[in-house]
């Protein structure tokens, strides 16, 4: 390389495992090369990514399972806890549901577990859960999709009445 003037050393990110992100360094680095001697571009480290999807449903009569005419829950909310406190941190991976209750998200680290989180304020009023786990712990792979299941969510109702003292 030519001393003297600066030159841009790049990663080509291509040639990294999908889904990769820089976790350390620049890319591109610049650096000037010095006659006769080596210079540093320094160190640039890149973790795998992995996506996590899973679908919430409205499990009408309560069974636990997803029989046909239960359709999914829409604008659900649901985020991959990465600093393992059970609530939403900014900056974490969040989605909301799709009309047929499913959810993809993606940018999560890989290798290491991670709770996925359903926000149960976001479910319709009411809702207990039927099926699933809510947290779901999974361990995302670096540029492939694992599952966190299906989570089932039935509204509650409402009994009210009367009791009086019926004297005479």
């Amino acid at each position: 390389v030519p001393a003297g003037s600066p030159v841009n050393i790049v990663v080509n990110t291509a040639t990294l495992p999908a889904g990769s992100v820089q976790t350390e360094g620049t890319n591109p680095t610049s650096v000037t090369p010095v006659g006769g001697a080596s210079v540093s571009a320094g160190v640039d480290g890149y973790q795998a990514q992995g996506s996590v999807t899973g679908t919430i449903y409205a499990d009408t009569n309560g069974n636990g399972t997803q029989d046909g005419a239960e359709t999914g829950i829409l604008g659900a909310t649901v985020f991959a806890d990465l600093n393992g406190d059970g609530l939403f941190t900014v900056g974490e991976p969040t989605v909301t549901t799709a009309a047929d209750g499913s959810y993809t998200i993606t940018g999560v680290p890989a290798g290491s577990p991670v709770a996925i989180v359903v926000d149960t304020t976001t479910l319709p009023a009411g809702s207990v859960q039927t099926a699933g786990t809510n947290p779901t712990n999974v361990t995302p792979v670096g540029g492939a999709r694992v599952s966190a299941g299906t989570d089932g969510y039935q509204a509650q109702g409402r009994v009210t009445g009367t009791i009086y003292a019926d004297t005479n």
